[in-house]
């Protein structure tokens, strides 16, 4: 809680483009990450979902290789009139996914679907 306070009061922004896809890079990103945050880098956000986490969060979801905790650092899910939809999974070089379905159900559906894809 108190690395996500950190993060949301920092008043300045590094923006990388890497050419790479989280799955398929994760040790490189983790290494990556962790020097940013031996400079000083409090977190990393994706540009894709606007999902930010604190740099010990990122390093343990890329280096413990569980799907699950990565899918949710960087998807979000998004409701509009009925139909639910992903936006994130690009950054694992994946399109997103939309189901017709009530929000807790839809987020359940999409998560499920898309840490399958990542499998």
């Amino acid at each position: 809680m108190k690395e996500q306070r950190a993060v949301a009061g920092a008043g300045s922004a590094l923006v990388l483009d890497l050419p790479v896809y989280l799955g398929a890079a994760a040790g490189e990103v983790a290494m990556l990450i962790a020097a940013l945050g031996d400079a000083g880098a409090l977190g990393v956000r994706l540009e894709q979902s606007k999902l930010g986490w604190p740099v010990a969060h990122w390093i343990r979801a890329l280096e413990g290789r569980e799907l699950s905790m990565l899918y949710s650092c960087a998807v979000v899910v998004l409701q509009d009139r009925g139909v639910s939809r992903t936006c994130g999974m690009h950054a694992f070089g994946l399109p997103d996914a939309q189901v017709g379905a009530p929000p807790p159900e839809a987020g359940r559906l999409l998560g499920a679907l898309n840490v399958y894809r990542l499998a």
